[in-house]
């Protein structure tokens, strides 16, 4: 590791990646409880990234578990479910980035051809009547009042959100680039 340090400034970037990536799966295999506070904190901010970037990739195909995530992304399902904790688990981070990738879908002017229940199955949901109950959990409206407000060029996230017509625009911004 201390070679490592000394010598990434001239790293390739490509190079750099690849280094981390490897210091990282090295880490995790041992035993953090051992390791410096800001070194497990660093591991296990890399490994989280790693895995929610697997999942971000993988968020349409409904079948996706922590039992397929957790080997994909070479740790345990105990470290997975550790992880994302404070998410609630790492399946309430799968739903929540599915709702928000749907609610972009259903806010977006060229979308308004598919109907809600495809945006719902292309977002990894098998369920409409699911989809519709975890939506409005999460956003406080049903999908059809989101893609109205949107379509009337309104705020989808209301006043209940406290969004302003530049935060909004803000906060579009950034859920499409998360996407």
């Amino acid at each position: 590791m201390r070679s490592l340090a000394e010598h990434a400034g001239s790293l390739a970037p490509r190079e750099a990646s690849d280094a981390l990536e490897a210091l990282c799966l090295l880490i995790s295999g041992s035993d953090l409880r051992e390791a410096d506070p800001l070194a497990r904190a660093a591991t296990c901010a890399s490994v989280r990234e790693r895995i929610r970037t697997y999942i971000d990739r993988h968020l349409d195909d409904p079948a996706s578990s922590p039992a397929g995530i957790a080997p994909a992304c070479r740790v345990s399902r105990a470290t997975l479910y550790r992880l994302f904790g404070f998410d609630g688990s790492v399946m309430a981070y799968v739903a929540g980035r599915r709702l928000d990738r749907s609610f972009v879908a259903l806010c977006r002017s060229d979308d308004g051809r598919s109907s809600i229940a495809q945006v719902a199955f292309r977002s990894g949901f098998t369920s409409e009547t699911h989809f519709s109950r975890s939506f409005r959990a999460r956003f406080a409206m049903s999908p059809r009042e989101a893609r109205n407000r949107a379509r009337e060029g309104l705020n989808p996230i209301g006043i209940a959100a406290g969004l302003g017509p530049s935060d909004w625009a803000h906060t579009m911004r950034r859920m499409r680039e998360a996407v």
